[in-house]
């Protein structure tokens, strides 16, 4: 968006060109956005979901001493 502010003061008068800057300009920012929105879902699976997976797995299977351990080791981890 910087760059559209930039741009617009430079471009008298001509409608398209500035349309067409700030279509660019919105384009990047969604792509951006969108980027990031990926990479926070991916690290909130590592770090929230697949863990409580773990755990809801191990105690399915009634596997208590594990679910205890493995609950310490990953808290002691963050």
């Amino acid at each position: 968006m910087a760059k559209y502010l930039r741009e617009e003061k430079n471009i008298d008068g001509d409608d398209g060109s500035k349309k067409m800057i700030l279509q660019v300009s919105i384009s990047s920012i969604k792509g951006n956005t969108q980027d990031r929105k990926e990479a926070a879902d991916e690290a909130w699976r590592n770090t929230v979901l697949q863990p409580c997976l773990d755990i809801v797995e191990r105690f399915l299977k009634n596997d208590d001493r594990n679910i205890i351990y493995y609950i310490s080791s990953k808290v002691s981890t963050y």
